[in-house]
């Protein structure tokens, strides 16, 4: 379910982001989040917004999404919004059929000109430009290797752009991680061999954001 806004509205919340904060309705029979139980509709209705717009699209890198930060964000006009992002930039350049996958370098950079940090930091911007409050999401961890050995480089980045910002951050990813095998397989789609989190991971992130810690993400003005 979508809205369209016309002006900024402080009760409203967008999120931008891949396959991690989009839907997976054709998944839903092994645990895929219908759009009503992704994390953007759920925080959106623990936190009392009006509306909520998921502008989440599979398989976007940082740099596609950037180019459509305007149309599918800005464009709504909302008072708060999140960025999710930096998976499908690590993975660009993977050789190989899983699970014997090879990690040969980031398909875009980390840092410097056209970079996931670049990206990820002009969406921050962008948003804080248009008057919304932004908060800066890690995205849950991929359960398999070569992603996992280079996450923490991408993570490091989130820090600095909200440092550099003053953004909100939730650390998703590390919270994920920490768990035992058998409490992040609960939040998975076993599937699609847990690259993508389900229903129960999107309840996840929001009982994260319900945290005293996390008070400021997703927040109102």
């Amino acid at each position: 379910m979508s809205f369209q806004f016309s002006v900024l509205n402080e009760k409203n919340l967008v999120a931008m982001g891949d396959s991690l904060t989009a839907e997976r309705t054709f998944q839903a029979a092994f645990g895929g989040a219908l759009l009503s139980q992704t994390y953007v509709a759920r925080i959106a209705r623990a936190r009392g917004y009006g509306n909520f717009w998921n502008a989440g699209i599979s398989g976007n890198t940082t740099a596609q999404m950037l180019a459509r930060f305007s149309t599918d964000v800005l464009a709504h006009h909302a008072g708060a919004v999140s960025i999710m992002g930096f998976t499908n930039d690590q993975t660009t350049n993977i050789s190989g059929v899983y699970p014997a996958l090879t990690w040969t370098g980031a398909g875009i950079p980390l840092t410097g000109t056209n970079s996931t940090k670049a990206n990820l930091k002009s969406m921050v911007q962008q948003a804080q430009d248009s008057r919304a409050r932004v908060t800066l999401l890690s995205p849950p961890p991929i359960r398999y290797e070569p992603y996992l050995a280079h996450s923490p480089a991408y993570l490091a980045i989130l820090e600095q752009i909200a440092d550099e910002t003053g953004c909100e951050y939730m650390d998703i990813y590390t919270r994920v991680n920490a768990l035992s095998a058998a409490e992040q397989d609960a939040l998975y789609i076993t599937v699609d061999l847990l690259g993508h989190w389900g229903a129960a991971g999107h309840a996840f992130a929001e009982a994260m954001a319900a945290e005293p810690a996390n008070a400021q993400c997703f927040a109102q003005f």
